[in-house]
């Protein structure tokens, strides 16, 4: 789209929209209630009329005028002879035709209107705008339409100010009273629909193009009330886990997800420190800065009871030191890709939702919708194939991101690019899956500003690389991924602290609804048993609110089996037996389930070699790693591990302690406490018994790192046969479907 075209939102752009109101959209759209238009896939112009030019015809500079930006308006607008000059060198040899005829086709259906109505539509002298898009067989871009056609847009359009080029101002402000406004010119946009229903057009003079207004039609109703019921929890969920309610807006969540993601990637500051730094990443964004009014990026911002907040940079890193320099200068450095996160889970939710209401959405200006869907999908095929051999990293990157949303080609599933829809005075679009569908075949046409990229600084992906990217592309290709069946967090967690609980809130956050099962052993560590653990693991769900996630201990022994479900003996002729968590996951995991998780800390490096030699005996069990970032701890210069959380018990100092549990449980903090340090004139414990515990503990600890190396020692060799031989036919699955695939990704993305 041109430089003018910046009225179509998607829903999540808009930052004062409230989570009530994208809900309702949500249900109205769903129930069939949603009026809007069919968006196009054609070249974008801004058009309008000349009223006086008429009578200067001999010219032959005509009445018709485009616009594609700012200066274009300022100089009156482009005639039908500016069009063909500033196109004529354009890398596609029709569009400088498409654009000029399209325009001639304009001025001829519109000379036939009486002056009075021209200037009803128009203004006196190009003063009203119309957003139109240009159609034409001999210039696609991503769709095939079978018409030549100026399709004019009942929304976006405006009344402009020559002297600016932005859409003018009017002020009606009296005394005190401020009342400045931009014209909507809807309802002439109404008397040009109107109008256009009743003349009969020349499509010889008009070189095939027909000038019309686009159609309204209600988009139709889903069938599946769970889709709509689903998206909704899923909002409900996201917003939650960021403390944030649906009367809230869309711009309250960004600045609460910011603060989050500053803390997952153990970046801690200083709160007032922290405060201004969001402030300015807000301001960062054009369409945030201009809901609070910003033409500009201010110096300070003025806060209630605090006066005026310098959120200059030079002001911020002023009297910080070193190490929170360098941070916030990282912050600054990566904003687009801070804001880029912030928003990407109501992103995901949106696009999801698009992607359903559009489904089967038939284009009005194609004669076989159904062939022109397979002959996108086929190019969409033959691109990802061709990315994947030509091998280029940052290629290979952008895809990825692209097939996130895609999920896989067969969700293509109309030719229609979207739906744009007024609501409550703004302009949204539905785009589905066209977004990355036009991404994916515009992966290696450009880059950047259209110069070639210098070959020594693109980098080809490494034979280990290639085989992740071939895995992950005939997965997208071949499969449509479902939805997990349950996701399992196996541990000591002797006890449990903050970090473990950040596992389950990440795994919560990314795949809502599903259930979690904390998977925790018998072994005691450190005097501190599986009750205890179990004890405080309730407490952080009580407390969290969270339905899906259960914990299990595993307090009787289990059969250990071999991969044929036989008994394991031991070398006395007993049945071996184990309280390991990956051993209960072995035998529970139901037999019909295909799709399951493990969540781990990136700083557990041989989990996937663990977690294929355990589970990577079992056929049509998809096993996909849910590694989460380790959970910051810099603010309290203590390291989070089980190990560090007894130590500190131990020691006596609750201060240290209350470090190591989620703030949202510090209300109950002396409850936890006192699990450790009860009131020693009622302990009763024998000295005898305290000794037996001690025995029995560390001969839990040495199998418990007997099997733990076991487990290591047979993952690494798994790993080290598929990479150097061909898997056996007579396998029946020889690795964790997607395991390294899915823990490059996940590594990659945090």
């Amino acid at each position: 789209m041109g430089g003018l075209a910046g009225h179509m939102s998607h829903l999540y752009d808009n930052p004062k929209l409230t989570f009530s109101k994208l809900k309702e959209i949500f249900i109205e759209a769903a129930e069939g209630r949603l009026e809007g238009t069919e968006k196009t896939d054609g070249q974008n112009l801004y058009l309008s009329f000349s009223v006086p030019s008429q009578k200067l015809d001999f010219t032959e500079s005509g009445s018709g005028r485009a616009a594609r930006n700012k200066g274009n308006i300022k100089a009156g607008g482009l005639s039908v002879r500016q069009v063909a000059a500033k196109f004529k060198d354009h890398p596609n040899p029709h569009l400088k035709a498409s654009f000029s005829h399209a325009l001639r086709a304009f001025e001829n259906v519109i000379k036939s209107l009486p002056r009075e109505k021209q200037v009803e539509i128009f203004g006196d002298n190009a003063d009203i705008y119309y957003n139109a898009e240009i159609i034409s067989p001999d210039t696609p871009n991503v769709i095939n339409y079978d018409k030549k056609l100026v399709t004019i847009h009942r929304g976006g359009g405006g009344f402009f100010d020559k002297e600016t080029g932005s859409e003018k101002v009017f002020d009606d402000s009296e005394d005190s009273v401020q009342n400045e406004y931009t014209r909507d010119v809807r309802k002439n946009a109404d008397i040009l629909a109107s109008s256009l229903e009743d003349i009969i057009q020349n499509m010889e003079d008009n070189k095939g193009f027909e000038v019309i207004m686009d159609a309204v039609f209600n988009l139709k109703a889903i069938d599946d009330r769970e889709a709509l019921l689903s998206v909704l929890s899923r909002i409900d969920s996201e917003i939650a886990s960021e403390g944030i309610s649906e009367d809230q807006m869309i711009i309250e969540y960004v600045i609460a997800r910011i603060g989050t993601l500053l803390k997952q990637s153990g970046i801690v500051l200083p709160a007032d420190t922290e405060a201004s730094v969001i402030r300015r990443l807000i301001l960062l964004n054009p369409v945030y800065k201009k809901a609070y009014g910003y033409d500009k990026m201010p110096k300070t911002i003025e806060v209630p009871e605090e006066g005026d907040i310098d959120i200059v940079p030079r002001i911020i890193l002023k009297d910080l030191p070193n190490r929170d320099k360098n941070k916030v200068i990282y912050i600054f450095k990566t904003h687009k890709d801070i804001l880029k996160q912030a928003i990407q889970p109501i992103e995901h939710i949106v696009h999801d939702f698009s992607v359903k209401m559009l489904e089967g959405l038939e284009s009005l200006f194609i004669l076989d919708n159904k062939q022109e869907t397979k002959r996108i999908k086929d190019q969409v095929t033959a691109a990802i194939q061709a990315i994947k051999t030509q091998g280029v990293t940052g290629n290979i990157t952008t895809l990825l991101q692209q097939m996130e949303k895609l999920k896989s080609v067969e969700n293509i599933s109309t030719p229609a690019e979207g739906f744009v829809f007024d609501y409550d005075g703004y302009t949204y679009k539905f785009t589905g899956n066209f977004a990355p569908i036009n991404q994916i075949l515009g992966i290696g046409k450009y880059d950047g500003r259209g110069s070639l990229p210098d070959l020594a600084k693109i980098g080809k992906l490494t034979k280990e690389d290639d085989s992740i990217i071939n895995e992950v592309l005939n997965l997208f290709l071949t499969e449509k991924p479902e939805q997990l069946e349950a996701i399992y967090l196996p541990g000591g967690f002797k006890p449990p602290h903050r970090g473990h609980w950040s596992m389950i809130e990440y795994a919560a956050r990314k795949h809502p609804g599903v259930p979690i099962f904390i998977v925790s052993g018998q072994a005691t560590r450190g005097g501190i048993s599986l009750e205890k653990a179990s004890r405080i693991w309730n407490i952080y769900i009580e407390e969290s609110g969270l339905s899906n996630v259960e914990l299990i201990g595993v307090s009787e022994p289990i059969e250990r089996t071999d991969k044929n479900g036989n008994p394991k003996i031991n070398k006395d002729g007993s049945i071996s037996t184990s309280t390991n968590p990956w051993d209960w996951i072995k035998t529970n995991v139901p037999e019909n389930y295909n799709n399951i998780a493990i969540v781990y800390s990136e700083k557990d490096k041989n989990y996937d070699a663990i977690a294929d030699a355990q589970l990577g005996e079992f056929e049509n069990l998809s096993v996909m790693p849910i590694q989460v970032p380790v959970c910051p701890d810099e603010d309290r210069q203590c390291a989070l591990s089980a190990t560090n959380f007894r130590d500190t018990i131990q020691s006596g100092n609750k201060d240290e302690f209350l470090a190591f549990i989620p703030e949202f449980v510090l209300d109950r903090s002396d409850e936890i406490w006192d699990l450790f340090h009860p009131d020693h004139e009622n302990d009763t414990t024998d000295l005898s018994e305290l000794i037996m515990n001690l025995v029995s503990e560390v001969e839990e600890e040495r199998l418990y790192k007997k099997e733990l190396e076991e487990m290591s020692s047979v993952g690494a060799s798994a790993i080290a046969g598929a990479m150097n031989s061909a898997p056996s036919v007579s396998q029946k699955r020889p690795s964790v479907k997607g395991i390294n695939v899915f823990l490059k990704k996940q590594a990659s993305s945090n």
